[in-house]
């Protein structure tokens, strides 16, 4: 199975939507598979007296700069938007035509709003993190029918600020293969490409997602909200050749390449030499061979004076000379 790549702006952008589009630029030059926008309204997020609630009213972005940015990249890219309340959910109605949705861990318990979703939007993904088997198991029950099977996806991993990998229940990805169920990986490892990441990442690998989610920042220097778990443009543009790499590599039997083995083959292994002269028609011992790597073709290898025996000299043979067959009686 093809793993698809999410680039997860989430936050990084700070309420700029400069950055918005810069990093959605970096999201397109990275050739990651699809570009994922949040959409929220603070209020309808948070209560008001919330410490929080500032902070995140400072980096909401309106609805008419969320339509010029969509409407810009929906058609150069795969776009998802992620919503976190019902206005941001009708709002990204407007575009279910074009775009996938994606409901997140805040809004997963709303069936109100699935039910609509499953009526308006080609692919949804859920977040399921944060709830527990038994949620997620009546979750799968009520919506994935066999109606609705293939445009549902389960996305898997929580955001821990960052998340320590010994945390991660990745054993839920055993129950959805078992289900035969669409599933990715949100992955919320420390920034850049860390131990934590390159640690956890051959085991979420062997698990057979189909997603991986991944944040991109700018700069993370700057610590702008989310950077926590971000890489920058360079980090994440190797991460996705990584990814897509692997995804070539997976399809492959793995017989092999006889020429070029072949060619490494002549040019490690050693072959026999003479280490003194020999006249022709003259017996040649084991005891007068030497094995040395060589350029030249058509050597002989140890294998050859294990099976055969009482090897005599066809013509004079100097020192240090390359032994071949065509050299030999026997």
């Amino acid at each position: 199975m093809t793993i698809k790549i999410i680039t997860e702006i989430a936050s990084t952008h700070n309420g700029n939507t400069k950055i918005v589009e810069e990093l959605s630029h970096d999201h397109l030059k990275s050739k990651s598979d699809y570009l994922k926008y949040q959409l929220f309204k603070a209020e309808n997020l948070l209560n008001k007296y919330e410490k929080d609630f500032k902070r995140f009213k400072k980096i909401e972005i309106n609805y008419k700069n969320w339509t010029r940015i969509i409407n810009k990249f929906k058609k150069r890219t795969k776009v998802i938007l992620e919503v976190f309340d019902f206005e941001s959910y009708e709002f990204s109605k407007k575009f279910k035509k074009d775009v996938d949705l994606k409901i997140s861990t805040s809004e997963l318990d709303n069936f109100e709003l699935i039910d609509d979703a499953l009526k308006n939007f080609k692919k949804i993904f859920l977040n399921v993190s944060g709830y527990n088997k038994s949620f997620i198991g009546k979750l799968i029950s009520r919506y994935f029918t066999i109606k609705n099977k293939k445009k549902l996806v389960i996305l898997y991993g929580f955001q821990g600020f960052p998340s320590n990998p010994e945390d991660l229940r990745l054993n839920l990805f055993e129950e959805f293969k078992k289900k035969k169920i669409n599933y990715g990986y949100s992955d919320h490892s420390v920034h850049g490409l860390s131990e934590d990441l390159i640690s956890i990442l051959p085991l979420v690998l062997e698990k057979n997602i189909q997603y991986f989610e991944k944040h991109i920042c700018k700069n993370i220097s700057r610590k702008p909200p989310d950077y926590i778990s971000s890489l920058e443009y360079n980090e994440f543009s190797k991460f996705v050749r990584i990814i897509k790499k692997y995804n070539s590599l997976k399809k492959l039997s793995f017989t092999g390449n006889d020429i070029v083995e072949g060619e490494y083959s002549q040019k490690m292994h050693k072959f026999a030499y003479l280490k003194k002269n020999i006249d022709s028609k003259k017996k040649i011992n084991i005891s007068d061979i030497t094995f040395l790597r060589t350029s030249k073709k058509n050597g002989l290898r140890r294998s050859f004076f294990e099976t055969k025996k009482n090897f005599v000299s066809k013509k004079n043979i100097k020192k240090f000379n390359l032994l071949l067959k065509s050299n030999l009686h026997y």
